[in-house]
């Protein structure tokens, strides 16, 4: 790929996945692997890509990114050969990339973010362990060394999750022993930026399993996975990106493992998470809880937690999930599980595959699909009124 011969040339590290090029720093917030940038077409547009930092949400192009870099705009200009077929763009704003971006509201979640601080009411669950909420969080499965993850708030009877932004403490998610309110199980601190948050269990270089629910995540290090727990089976694309970025230290070949949970609600998130870690270059797999409808009813139906002082060795993933390695996001949807709509009467070469509403459901992203959408959208519209006068 002729644009990595560009980066080799000025000294510029990256990562790569199947459809990105991660670069080693933002020129404009100076943060580490937050830049990715949509890997360009080999065969035809081989100069030609551009993208996002998804922390301070700053636009590139290939070209913008190295002159903002230091290097020197004729340099820049020569290697990439702008003014040739197939060149670079001068202009960043051009890649308006549909969820290859970062959104306004999380844009001001990051300016208003300050980090959280531990109550000094929250213990361990170890160090109380008669106390409602630690017995709780023992039968859903916080034994050792998942208890070192989490705390418990005795004054308010709730288990207590951390939540995590960008690699700091948020907040926290209480999970109510005995809610006064039925309907009202949980409560997420205010203040917790929930675009970008996600709740982590595990340890940082265990593979990643993503879930609805905490006590799933604590399922999932039960397993030997870290939990990643997206507050709800609706993930959002700045919670996407995050995952993939996790993905990417825990391996040069990030790979994810989706747990949701086993219904409707469950296989639509799983298919939208999917679709987002298929457009950034993430491979992952689907996990089916073999007991119930979820990887805690799972794990508690197999293994009774209070009877261990901590996690059995070698648990059997058999026992307790089902992974579909070749599950995809846009296999053919049964009816229950239809959150697209299917193009009708349009031929291959007519349809944006990436768009919702009009397109076929479809993982063959290129540059194309995603560069410009709603103008190819007017030129198709043109393009297609013409042929019927």
């Amino acid at each position: 790929m002729k644009i990595l011969d560009v980066f080799d040339h000025f000294g510029v590290g990256y990562k790569l996945t199947s459809r990105s090029i991660v670069c080693e720093q933002c020129p404009s917030c100076g943060k580490k692997d937050k830049v990715w940038l949509f890997k360009p077409d080999e065969r035809k547009h081989s100069y030609r890509t551009g993208g996002q930092c998804w922390s301070c949400g700053a636009k590139y192009s290939s070209y913008t990114y190295f002159v903002e870099c230091g290097f020197e705009p004729d340099d820049v200009r020569e290697h990439l050969h702008i003014g040739l077929k197939g060149c670079a763009d001068e202009n960043g704003e051009l890649w308006q990339i549909p969820d290859f971006g970062v959104s306004e509201e999380a844009l001001k979640e990051t300016v208003a973010f300050k980090e959280a601080e531990i109550p000094e009411t929250f213990v361990r669950p170890q160090h109380w362990p008669t106390h409602p909420a630690a017995h709780y969080a023992r039968k859903r499965g916080v034994i050792k060394p998942i208890e070192n993850f989490i705390f418990i708030d005795p004054i308010r009877n709730a288990v207590a999750f951390p939540v995590i932004y960008q690699g700091q403490l948020a907040g926290f998610q209480r999970r109510y022993v005995d809610p006064s309110n039925p309907k009202i199980k949980t409560r997420t601190d205010p203040g917790v930026p929930r675009r970008s948050s996600l709740i982590v269990i595990g340890k940082e270089k265990d593979p990643i399993c993503v879930v609805e629910g905490p006590f799933d995540a604590v399922s999932a290090a039960w397993i030997g996975w870290q939990g990643v727990c997206t507050m709800g089976y609706i993930s959002t694309t700045e919670q996407a990106q995050a995952i993939a970025m996790m993905a990417l230290e825990v391996s040069d070949t990030p790979f994810v493992y989706i747990g949701y949970d086993k219904d409707t609600e469950g296989e639509k998130g799983s298919r939208e998470l999917g679709r987002l870690l298929d457009l950034y270059g993430v491979r992952f797999s689907r996990v089916y809880p073999k007991q119930g409808k979820d990887l805690n009813a799972s794990i508690t139906s197999v293994f009774q937690a209070e009877l261990f002082p901590q996690i059995p060795q070698g648990v059997d993933k058999g026992k307790v999930v089902e992974i579909q390695h070749d599950w995809a996001w846009d296999l053919p949807l049964l009816p229950e599980f239809k959150f697209m709509e299917y193009s009708i009467g349009l031929k291959k070469s007519e349809v944006d595959p990436y768009r919702r509403k009009d397109s076929t459901i479809t993982n063959e992203f290129t540059w194309e699909h995603v560069r410009w959408p709603d103008r190819r959208k007017k030129l198709r519209m043109y393009k297609n009124a013409k042929k019927r006068k």
